[in-house]
């Protein structure tokens, strides 16, 4: 069994793919009519983005710097 610290980045990595589709579930009606642009749909997902998963990449960037090298 590996250790928790070995999990991390696939565990976050399918909790932002599960965000992701359930961003593009619910605002699937609203894309189609209005574009994918459009308010609310757009604000909620750069506010998702700014707030959870921004600040956590730059923690991560800022105190572990060998974690960055993962993505490139």
């Amino acid at each position: 069994m590996a250790p928790c610290y070995e999990l991390a980045i696939p565990v976050i990595a399918l909790v932002n793919l599960l965000f992701g589709i359930g961003f593009a579930l619910v605002a699937r009606d609203r894309v189609r009519a209005d574009g994918p642009f459009a308010s609310p749909a757009f604000p909620l997902v750069a506010l998702h983005a700014a707030t959870g998963v921004a600040p956590i990449a730059l923690y991560f960037y800022a105190v572990h710097p060998a974690w960055s090298w993962m993505y490139w």
